[in-house]
């Protein structure tokens, strides 16, 4: 699964412009908490950086957002990530669907705020 992971994001990076780089991991901050995604749009950690403690659990897979279409649930299956002073943007796209979803992601004080900024059936 890790494989067929790596060679999707492989061939995707091939279509994305070059100011996107594909990432095995992403981290976004927001005071002590920090999230991090994998290549795959999987938050892999929701941490108290004071603490140290990891609230995920771990024992189920957390998309950062699951597509619902046609009745079912879609987990995304490549992240490209761009960042700005201003904000990070998470690419999230989807095999089955065809759907690719930006989010853009700001990093504030006090909390992570998440807008989708397009959505589009590829």
């Amino acid at each position: 699964m890790k494989r067929l992971a790596m060679l999707a994001a492989q061939a995707l990076a091939a279509t994305l412009p070059a100011i996107t780089c594909l990432v095995a991991q992403v981290r976004v901050a927001a005071g002590s908490l920090q999230l991090a995604l994998n290549a795959v749009g999987v938050v892999t950690a929701l941490r108290n950086t004071a603490s140290g403690h990891d609230y995920l659990y771990a024992a189920n897979p957390a998309p950062l957002l699951t597509l619902v279409s046609a009745g079912g649930r879609h987990a995304p299956t490549a992240l490209a990530v761009s960042r700005s002073r201003a904000c990070t943007r998470l690419t999230l796209d989807y095999a089955d669907p065809a759907v690719r979803i930006v989010v853009r992601v700001r990093e504030l004080p006090t909390h992570l705020a998440f807008d989708i900024v397009s959505a589009t059936p590829e």
